[in-house]
């Protein structure tokens, strides 16, 4: 199906969807809109940058009632950046339809008398137990990003959430991966749920023979970023570069930014022109190209991430040198496409500092090995709130420069050795049949507490439930750290468990505390059992 009309989507909403540039379904879109129009439970693998939004989306714009009184749609996110964007995304949409769209945790009028309601599990179940929210007239629940979910702790505030859920409502869980966890969630909460394959190697699957390598640059996709990273495949030795847009409208705007910085553009297949530009509607590109003499001086550039891995392979299929521009929340989804393409992702190269030190190409060394071979999703979260008001080259760079400071300050066991080494230096030896008593150090252990700077609480307010509700010393109490969901507390071991008694169930801002062992992942960096605050996922039309 080429069209949301033959989707059977109403007249209003196609033509919502074309004026935001949105002209024909993604495959996903052609899989998941007839399911979900027939109000069935759906499991889908699929990620941001697929079309996830208009999926569920435009059956809830076409399904749900408009203009009533409480929220009849709920859409659950992993973070309260995540549920705005989207719900700013829907909006202009809704706006077609007459419906009210709106997202807890950001400046939404009236969001508790929304049509369609984004929100994050933990927001929406504190609305719910303050009954600023009743969810007994819910027609659709939704849970967009359930891996991420699950990453920083929040399956159990879903599976909470869900006794609130009326059994005959429609329920949609939406994952890249699906985890075992996921999948478990899926079976217990959405029976009888038709399952949508996706992009990407089924699990236990095979990816596809090796094709070529396929760089890739994480950005924000504003004018810097393109330009730049047109003048740099130009200065590698591209003849011409074929540039991917999303739409003819976006691919005019791109040509405009590109013309205005001296770069000429122009139609695929114009020999003056170094610049050509392209758009997925159109689907001539192949046959044009098949007449050039040269292909391999032809460079392919993605402006926005290709939906599947046909497209994928549509797009830079050349042999050529091929790139992509790809947000830090579609990563997941850009991966698992290449896989099924049979490419090899590799960072997009930038020029090399000739006054570089060792000590810098050590640590960007380590820098591109973890890029390349851990998953950072939970890191990206964390950082995320800071990708709103600051560049996130001016973020890596401060994160950088952190990471040299703690890496320069000595570890507690280096003090203590020092300190032994100089105790040793000042005081004689002991004699030889003198008995060595071990001096035995009080051990630390961290303690997850489910609360944190959303709730408005501080240091103060931990420390001083610790001391006042367990009756412990206030040295007992190490470093706190409070996220925004959560807190890590270091207690000493002997009184730990005495805390975790004290704690459990009680209130602090208003919110009910979980308090559990801080557990250890089997490698990499510790994290606590909450995870850490993880990237937004926009949505992607």
């Amino acid at each position: 199906m080429d069209s949301f009309g033959e989707l059977g989507l109403p007249p209003e909403l196609v033509d919502a969807l074309a004026a935001e540039g949105i002209e024909r379904p993604t495959p996903l879109q052609r899989d998941v809109i007839p399911l979900l129009r027939r109000r069935n439970n759906a499991l889908v693998r699929a990620g941001p940058g697929s079309g996830t939004l208009v999926a569920y989306g435009a059956p809830l714009l076409e399904c749900i009632p408009a203009e009533t009184t409480v929220p009849r749609a709920v859409v659950l996110a992993a973070s309260t950046a995540a549920a705005g964007a989207l719900a700013t995304s829907l909006a202009r949409l809704g706006m077609a339809t007459g419906h009210a769209v709106a997202a807890l945790g950001s400046p939404w009028a009236s969001p508790e008398r929304s049509d369609i309601l984004f929100a994050t599990a933990p927001d929406l179940l504190a609305a719910v137990r303050n009954s600023r929210l009743r969810l007994e007239d819910l027609r659709a629940l939704v849970v967009d990003g359930a891996a991420t979910i699950q990453r920083s702790d929040g399956l159990e505030d879903l599976e909470t959430l869900i006794g609130f859920v009326p059994a005959t409502a429609q329920r949609v869980v939406i994952s890249l991966p699906v985890t075992p966890q996921v999948a478990a969630f899926a079976r217990a909460h959405a029976r009888k749920a038709g399952y949508v394959a996706g992009s990407g190697v089924p699990p236990g699957g095979e990816a596809g023979p090796i094709r070529g390598i396929l760089h890739y640059r994480i950005c924000r996709k504003n004018d810097a970023d393109l330009v730049r990273t047109v003048s740099e495949v130009v200065e590698q030795g591209a003849r011409h570069v074929l540039v991917f847009c999303a739409s003819d409208d976006h691919a005019a705007d791109v040509g405009d930014l590109l013309s205005l910085h001296g770069f000429q553009a122009g139609a695929p297949g114009e020999a003056s022109t170094t610049v050509w530009l392209a758009s997925r509607v159109d689907d001539a590109e192949p046959a044009v190209l098949s007449g050039i003499a040269d292909a391999r001086s032809v460079a392919t550039l993605s402006v926005d991430v290709p939906v599947g891995a046909g497209e994928l392979r549509h797009r830079h299929g050349l042999g050529a040198a091929a790139a992509v521009l790809v947000l830090h929340r579609e990563v997941a989804h850009l991966k698992a496409i290449a896989a099924e393409a049979g490419y090899r992702l590799r960072p997009l190269p930038t020029p090399a500092q000739a006054d570089a030190q060792s000590e810098l190409e050590r640590r960007r060394s380590e820098l591109l090995r973890i890029l390349e071979e851990e998953d950072l999703a939970s890191e990206m979260l964390l950082l995320d709130p800071l990708f709103e008001r600051h560049d996130p080259v001016e973020v890596a760079a401060a994160a950088s420069r952190l990471a040299g400071r703690v890496a320069k300050k000595p570890s507690a066991r280096r003090r203590l050795a020092d300190g032994e080494a100089r105790r040793g230096a000042t005081h004689p030896a002991a004699p030889p049949d003198a008995v060595q008593l071990p001096v035995r150090a009080q051990a630390w252990v961290r303690l997850f507490m489910s609360v944190g700077s959303r709730d408005g609480i501080g240091p103060g307010d931990l420390l001083g439930a610790a001391v006042d509700q367990a009756g412990i010393e206030r040295a007992q109490v190490g470093r706190i750290e409070i996220q925004e969901t959560f807190t890590r507390v270091e207690i000493r071991q002997q009184v730990a468990e005495k805390v975790v008694r004290a704690l459990n169930g009680t209130t602090l801002g208003g919110r009910a505390v979980r308090v559990d062992y801080h557990r250890e992942p089997a490698r990499g960096p510790s994290r606590s059992r909450g995870g850490s605050s993880r990237r937004r996922i926009r949505p992607r039309s």
